[in-house]
């Protein structure tokens, strides 16, 4: 229910996904946090900062390509932020802003899981925000000496090199072998899914692959990482970690990457089922009998203010006499509400002279068939 005292969120980029929509959207439930998340596509970052003070949103995320242009436009910028040169979390208060960075979070996260040992070779493509901060952990969190990047910014490349006295190289030619590769360009992402960051030699020859694209969730490189056998982080590793930080820095409220995980995947697995229930309904109005029956469960319960049958066979024949009863049918949904597996739809169902309004209550078991159909008249 939104209100005033309603918090609001938002994301902004040239090209912002709905990874966070949606998990800010189950998140902020689960808790019970009256707060909305919403992504905008923007050109002119200036007219953005006006528009979240006279709006008064809570913070926001910043997506490339405006993750170092937004510094410039805040009040104070955290440590790690400032040195990387890079802010994607944004807190407004008191009319003044704040800036984070907590993708320095999920690429320190994405290191641990893949345990490299310190004299490894690593190679980080790219000279954005993503890239400093990648460079910035493996330099001054972790240590490592054997540093790498490549970018076509020939700018940036001379202050990066400058900053974090790691090594640019000009080609691939130049070192062909490399312990871990960081993809932090948008290369793979929808638009440019079938490109590579490096050459396949080098992913080949790689023993670690930590990729930064999260739409699609499983890009090109990832997909050839694992036909590779090569121990690999996905783009979604990444963002689910520095999502950790930046929910806490937005609400205060702390979860652990294994709960968040969790409630993610129960998601989608609701998600999954809602799918399914539509072409129930769908093919309810259709009369398929054939595809209804596949829906079902061995041992599905259907009942109604009428009648009560347990089993596949019972339960398809009673479909069969209501399809031989009514000519026409016709269902039109008003609500769908849910917990967990199970779905109240508040529906009409119409056909000819008959309209009836009806509650469903449909329940789906965990390899997604239907085990229950109570139909309620309202």
């Amino acid at each position: 229910m939104i209100n005033k005292n309603t918090k609001v969120y938002i994301s902004i980029g040239s090209k912002p996904g709905n990874f966070g929509t949606k998990i800010y959207g189950v998140l902020f439930n689960y808790f019970g946090i009256n707060s909305i998340y919403k992504s905008f596509k923007i050109k002119n970052i200036k007219d953005l900062i006006l528009s979240v003070k006279s709006l008064n949103i809570s913070g926001f995320s910043v997506a490339m390509p405006f993750k170092e242009k937004i510094i410039k436009h805040l009040f104070k910028v955290e440590e790690s932020a400032k040195k990387i040169g890079a802010v994607n979390t944004v807190m407004l208060k008191k009319k003044k802003l704040y800036g984070f960075n907590t993708d320095l979070n999920g690429i320190i996260q994405s290191i641990k899981y893949l345990k490299i040992k310190k004299s490894a070779k690593i190679l980080v493509v790219g000279s954005g925000g993503a890239a400093q901060t990648s460079i910035y952990a493996l330099n001054n969190v972790f240590k490592f000496k054997n540093i790498f990047f490549i970018s076509r910014n020939k700018r940036k490349n001379l202050i990066i090199a400058k900053k974090y006295k790691v090594i640019n190289i000009s080609n691939f030619i130049d070192n062909k072998n490399f312990d871990l590769v960081i993809n932090c360009t948008p290369l793979g992402m929808d638009g440019m899914k079938n490109k590579l960051p490096v050459p396949i030699k080098i992913l080949q020859t790689s023993k670690y692959i930590i990729d930064f694209v999260n739409k699609p969730s499983e890009t090109k490189f990832i997909k050839l990482a694992r036909k590779y056998n090569i121990k690999y982080v996905s783009g979604d590793f990444i963002s689910l970690n520095q999502l950790i930080k930046q929910f806490y820095i937005y609400t205060g409220q702390k979860i652990s990457y294994q709960k968040l995980l969790k409630i993610c995947n129960r998601n989608k697995e609701k998600n999954k089922n809602k799918k399914k229930l539509l072409k129930y309904f769908k093919y309810f109005e259709k009369k398929d009998i054939k595809k209804l029956s596949i829906m079902f469960a061995n041992n599905i319960i259907l009942k109604d203010w009428n009648n009560s049958v347990k089993g596949i066979f019972h339960v398809i024949n009673f479909n069969k006499k209501i399809f031989k009863d009514l000519k026409y049918i016709k269902i039109k949904i008003n609500n769908i509400y849910s917990s967990n597996n199970t779905f109240f739809v508040e529906l009409v169902l119409i056909s000819r002279k008959i309209k009836i309004k009806i509650l469903d209550k449909i329940r789906f078991n965990n390899l997604g068939k239907i085990v229950e159909i109570t139909a309620y008249k309202m």
